[in-house]
């Protein structure tokens, strides 16, 4: 008795995914090494004893 297989159609193959293309295609310009520090001017440092003579408040507070 000859047995006769259906003919099944092979499903198709998957689409490849897509590729991540567009944003990270290319590597970002090259930096070059004096664009890498930003030149601000900066002002004087504030003064830590706020203008007060350190010595006179020591004399003051520990001479009694």
């Amino acid at each position: 008795m000859a047995t006769e297989r259906a003919h099944t159609p092979q499903a198709e193959p998957a689409a490849a995914p897509p590729r991540h293309g567009g944003r990270f295609a290319r590597l970002p310009r090259r930096v070059r090494p004096d664009e890498m520090v930003e030149v601000v001017a900066s002002q004087a440092p504030r003064d830590p004893e706020m203008g007060r003579d350190a010595d006179a408040d020591w004399m003051v507070r520990y001479s009694a």
